[in-house]
């Protein structure tokens, strides 16, 4: 069993693909948007061994053809990739990354502008963090280069071009002493030396909103914080603040439009293990099982406002809430038993 949330991708209409770890080994299976089941068994992919979730993206092809590139670590700190065709269900041969041993979770970033080209980002040695290109028409890439910044857990990285900008990377790290670290033009700067995380930080970003990021994430003692900078100057634009909640782990974030303009829908797991969300408002259970793992969210965009969260229960079973206008329901069985 492994108890983390799984990756979903909504880059097919009516359908979502999840694709998650069962027993080190990677699954994938698909979910009609209108049902409460997979439409068919699980399907395996080929990549055994894991020691990590992996890190999937849809790839940016200028064709319209459904490709997801997987990227995961294995037991010693070897990166793999493959691909899915989640249209025909082929599986490519899993290849090895060469260059890195990996002391964190992949995160990878594919955009229209540098396709077929996609970002790879990830701690090696000595937990500095490095970067590489992955040619998916070649199966090639360029060699590790360091990022001169210590990074504990799987960084996350906003894409500017995804909300309009140009095809550069906003990279937050959880490093020394709990200090989350922003890439600038200047270097490498601190933002919450009043709040430290335990938890890596989430980011909200939105094409309204511009420059402004929004980060989120758990501090001391279970404390959960959101703090906001702007990336054109590298300047924190509102400084750390608590939320009126106990919640630990990391936090799932979509952005939802409004009339009255974007806001954060925050999903997080509390203390206690019950499900919490501000998706009405205010910091608020929605009922269910207590969970063993951190939510994952998503908002399809052929159903929006809804959103579809999936998480595991304390039996490592695979569970889906699915909200529209709250309060919103869990599904009647469990997706997985394992």
């Amino acid at each position: 069993m492994n108890a983390e949330p799984p990756t979903v991708l909504t880059n097919r209409p009516g359908l979502e693909d999840v694709v998650f770890r069962s027993n080190n080994s990677v699954w994938w299976a698909t979910r009609p948007e209108s049902a409460t089941a997979f439409s068919s068994s699980p399907k395996a992919l080929g990549l055994t061994n894991t020691a990590g979730p992996p890190e999937v993206v849809a790839r940016a092809t200028p064709d319209g053809t459904h490709i997801d590139d997987i990227y995961v670590r294995m037991h010693g700190g070897a990166l793999m990739y493959t691909s899915l065709d989640s249209d025909t269900g082929q599986i490519a041969t899993p290849i090895a990354i060469p260059g890195i041993v990996a002391s964190t979770d992949p995160t990878v970033v594919a955009t229209a502008a540098s396709y077929p080209r996609e970002r790879i980002y990830v701690s090696g040695a000595q937990n500095i963090l490095m970067i590489a290109t992955y040619n998916v028409s070649t199966n090639t890439a360029t060699a590790f280069t360091s990022l001169t910044v210590p990074s504990y857990d799987k960084p996350t990285v906003v894409p500017r071009f995804a909300i309009g900008g140009p095809d550069a990377d906003d990279i937050y790290v959880r490093s020394v002493f709990g200090a989350i670290l922003h890439n600038t033009g200047l270097g490498w700067s601190i933002l919450n030396a009043t709040a430290p995380a335990l938890s890596r930080p989430v980011a909200a970003a939105s094409v309204h909103r511009g420059t402004i990021e929004n980060l989120y994430y758990q501090g001391a003692t279970s404390q959960f914080f959101e703090l906001s900078v702007d990336v054109a100057t590298g300047d924190v634009a509102t400084a750390p603040h608590l939320l009126s909640l106990p919640a630990t782990g990391v936090p799932a974030v979509v952005v939802r439009s409004t009339p009255t303009g974007d806001v954060d829908d925050v999903w997080v797991r509390s203390i206690y293990g019950g499900l919490v969300t501000n998706r009405s408002g205010a910091f608020a259970f929605v009922g269910g099982s207590p969970l063993a793992t951190d939510p994952a969210v998503v908002a399809p965009a052929d159903r929006a406002p809804a959103e579809d969260v999936y998480a595991r229960d304390a039996q490592n079973k695979m569970l889906l809430y699915t909200v529209t206008n709250p309060p919103g329901t869990w599904g009647p069985a469990p997706l997985t038993t394992s």
